[in-house]
C-alpha cells in the first residue's frame, strides 16, 4: 500500500495544510501487518495521568480509518487496560473522534497509530493529537 501526505479537504482544515493518507492495496490482507504509521514515545511522565486521544478522520471505498493508542508494559507486552482504536465511520464526511485512556503505573511505552485495512480505497488523518486530560 501507499503511505503519503496529501492535501487535507476537511472542512476545518487550513488551506495547503496535508493530511496523512493511506491507501492500502490487494497485498493488505494480513490484520496482524496492517497499512499504518505510528509514533511511540515514553509513558514515564503520563503516569497516574489520564490521556486524550484525538483527530480527523475519514474512510473511502474499502479502507478503513482507525486511530489507536496502545501501551506497552515494561515487559514488552501490551497492557490489558492499554488499547484505545477510534474508528471513522465508512464513506462518510470527515468526522472527529475522542477517546481517554488511564496510564497506569508499570506502563512503559506509548505508541501512536494509524491504520487502515482493505484492499482499496484511502483512509485520511487529520489533526491527531494526544494530551493530557486535565
Amino acid at each position: 500500500g501507499a503511505v503519503e501526505l496529501v492535501k487535507a479537504k476537511s472542512p476545518v482544515s487550513k488551506k495547503g495544510r496535508l493530511a496523512l493518507g493511506l491507501s492500502p492495496t490487494s497485498k493488505n490482507t494480513d490484520q496482524d501487518h496492517l497499512l499504518g504509521a505510528f509514533q511511540y514515545f515514553s509513558a514515564r511522565h503520563y503516569r497516574g495521568k489520564k490521556l486524550e486521544l484525538k483527530g480527523r478522520l475519514v474512510a473511502r471505498g474499502e479502507a478503513t480509518a482507525v486511530l489507536g493508542l496502545f501501551v506497552f508494559n515494561k515487559d514488552g507486552s501490551i497492557s490489558q487496560k492499554g488499547v484505545l482504536l477510534l474508528r471513522a465511520a465508512k464513506d462518510g464526511d470527515w468526522g472527529e473522534v475522542l477517546g481517554e485512556l488511564l496510564v497506569e503505573a508499570g506502563m512503559d511505552t506509548l505508541v501512536t497509530v494509524c491504520l487502515s485495512s482493505g484492499t482499496s480505497g484511502q483512509a485520511l488523518f487529520d489533526d491527531v493529537s494526544v494530551s493530557v486530560k486535565e
